[in-house]
C-alpha cells in the first residue's frame, strides 16, 4: 500500500481547515512546521514497504541475461538517432554475445495493482508486450542505452537498488548533457528535467558509458561542479559505430519518392541529417545556399529529419521557399533503408551543429564513403580527426557559401572516394567496447572490473 498520497491528502486537508477557521489559524501555523516531517514519515513507510516488496520477488528467468531498455520504441516509436543507436547496439550485442547471454528487450511499466514500477519483456518479432515482470539474477546486466526520462520513477521507488542488491550490473548511456549546458536551445524546463535524469542515473548506476570523450568530460565537469561523488561508478566512453548495410528497421518509415531520387541523382547534393531544432543550425546553411543559388549554382540542399521545437519560422521558410521541391528538399519519417539511399546518393554530408554529444550522421556518412563538411568544434574533431572539411565555429553565411562552393568545384578531390571520407568502426566493435567496460564475457559471467 502507498502511504504517501493518502497521508499527503489528509495532512493538507487538515491544514486548510485550520487556516479557514479563524480560532484555529494559530494552530495552523504551528501545524505547518510539522508538515514536512509528517510527509517524511509517510514517505519512509512507503519506501520500506516498496523495498520489502521488491526483495520478496524471486528470479524466474534463465540466466545470465542482458536487458536492453526499449521503452520509447514500444510506447512512442521514436525515430531519432538515439533509437538507431539502441537497436544497432542491441543487434550487435546479440551477435557477439548471444551464445553466452540471452539478450532481451524490456520496457518500463507501472503496475497499478502492485503500485510499483517494473520492467516487462518485449518481443521485437511479434511486437508483443508481456505483463510478466523482470526479476533479474546475479549474473544479469541492464543497459539503459536510450534516453528514458521515466527512469526517474523506478529509481525513486528503489527498483534499481534492489537489482544492485541482487548483483545486477546497471549500465546507463549518456549521449549528452546539452540541455544542462545550453538551456537556451531547448524548451523551458528541459535543463531541470535532464539534470533530474542525470542525477538519477548517477545515483543507481554501476557503470555510466558516454558516447564520446567530449561527453565524458562534460559529465565529469557536471559532477565536479555539483560536488557529486562518482567514485563508486565505472565512468568511461565508447565510440559509436555504423553499419549502413544492416541498419535496423523501425516499424514505420517512408520510402524515397521518384522525384526525390531524380534530384539526388541528377545534381550535386549536400545533405543534413538531424531533427530541425535550434542547435543544428539549419538556418545558417540555408542562408549560405541562398547566396549560391542567387549566383546560379545548381547544387541541391537536402534536410532529413523531423520537426523538432522552436523552429516554426524556419519550417515556414522551407515549405514556402521558391526552390522547395527542386533544389531544396525536406525529407521526414524516412525508413532506415531510405536514409541509407540518401547517404549513397549525396555528394557531401553537412554537420553544422553548434554542439553534439557525438554526431551519428558523421559516422554514417563516413561509412558510406562520403566527405563530411563540419563546424570546427571539439566533438567533430574527435570523430573526424584529419578527415572531412571544417569551417570556422562562427562562420557567416558568405563564409559558409565559399566553403560549399570550393567543395563543388573540387568534387574530384574531396568527393566520396577521397581520403577525406575517413574510417569508422562497426557496431560489433562498439559492442565489444561496451562488453569490456561492463564485464560481458563469452563465458556468460561478468568480469571483475
Amino acid at each position: 500500500m502507498s502511504y504517501r498520497p493518502f497521508a499527503s491528502t489528509i495532512i493538507n486537508w487538515l491544514y486548510r481547515q485550520c487556516v479557514n477557521y479563524p480560532p484555529l489559524r494559530r494552530v495552523a501555523f504551528f501545524f505547518a512546521r510539522f508538515i514536512p516531517r509528517l510527509l517524511a514519515v509517510a514517505l519512509a513507510a512507503e519506501v520500506r514497504d516498496r523495498t520489502r516488496y521488491y526483495a520478496e520477488l524471486n528470479p524466474t528467468d534463465a540466466h545470465p541475461r542482458i536487458y536492453f531498455d526499449v521503452t520509447h520504441l514500444v510506447n512512442s516509436n521514436l525515430k531519432t538517432g538515439i533509437q538507431r543507436v539502441v537497436l544497432s547496439l542491441y543487434q550487435a550485442v546479440k551477435r557477439e554475445f548471444g551464445a553466452s547471454y540471452e539478450v532481451c528487450q524490456v520496457y518500463l511499466c507501472y503496475l497499478k495493482e502492485k503500485e510499483a514500477w517494473h520492467f516487462c519483456h518485449y518481443d521485437p518479432v511479434l511486437k508483443n508486450v508481456s505483463s510478466e515482470v523482470v526479476v533479474p539474477g546475479p549474473d544479469d546486466i541492464f543497459l539503459g542505452v536510450d534516453l528514458n526520462a521515466l527512469i526517474i520513477k523506478p529509481v525513486n521507488s528503489g527498483l534499481f537498488k534492489d537489482w544492485k542488491r541482487r548483483g545486477v550490473r546497471v549500465g546507463f548511456f549518456v549521449h549528452d548533457i546539452l540541455p544542462i549546458e545550453h538551456p537556451e536551445w531547448w524548451p523551458v524546463g528541459a535543463d531541470k528535467n535532464h539534470e533530474l535524469w542525470l542525477r538519477a542515473v548517477l545515483n543507481v548506476s554501476t557503470h555510466v558509458i558516454c558516447v564520446s570523450e567530449t561527453t565524458l568530460r562534460s559529465v565529469q565537469k557536471f559532477c565536479a561542479d555539483r560536488q557529486i561523488s562518482n567514485n563508486d561508478i565505472v565512468l568511461k566512453s565508447v565510440r559509436l559505430g555504423s553499419d549502413l548495410e544492416t541498419l535496423p528497421s523501425f516499424q514505420e518509415g517512408l520510402s524515397l519518392q521518384p522525384e526525390h531520387r531524380h534530384i539526388l541523382n541528377s545534381t550535386k547534393t549536400f545533405t543534413m541529417v538531424g531533427t530541425i531544432e535550434p542547435r543544428k543550425a539549419h538556418e545558417g546553411v540555408l542562408d549560405a545556399f541562398e547566396l549560391l543559388w542567387d549566383q546560379g549554382t545548381e547544387a541541391a540542399l537536402v534536410f532529413v529529419g523531423k520537426h523538432g521545437w522552436q523552429r516554426e519560422q524556419l519550417i515556414q521558410r522551407i515549405e514556402n521557399h521558391p526552390l522547395y521541391g527542386s533544389r531544396l528538399l525536406w525529407l521526414r519519417n524516412l525508413s532506415d533503408e531510405a536514409l541509407g539511399e540518401v547517404y549513397s546518393a549525396s555528394n557531401y554530408v553537412v554537420q553544422a551543429s553548434f554542439a553534439e554529444g557525438f554526431g551519428l550522421p558523421i559516422v554514417e556518412a563516413m561509412q558510406a564513403g562520403k566527405t563530411v563538411i563540419a563546424r570546427d568544434i571539439p566533438i567533430f574533431r574527435e570523430i573526424l580527426g584529419s578527415a572531412g572539411i571544417f569551417f570556422a565555429p562562427h562562420a557567416s553565411a558568405s563564409e559558409l557559401a565559399e566553403v560549399f562552393q570550393r567543395a563543388i568545384e573540387n568534387l574530384s578531390v574531396f568527393g566520396s572516394t577521397s581520403e577525406h571520407a575517413g574510417v569508422v568502426q562497426t557496431w560489433s566493435t562498439t559492442a565489444i567496447q561496451v562488453a569490456e567496460i561492463i564485464g560481458i564475457t563469452q563465458l556468460g559471467a561478468p568480469n571483475a572490473n
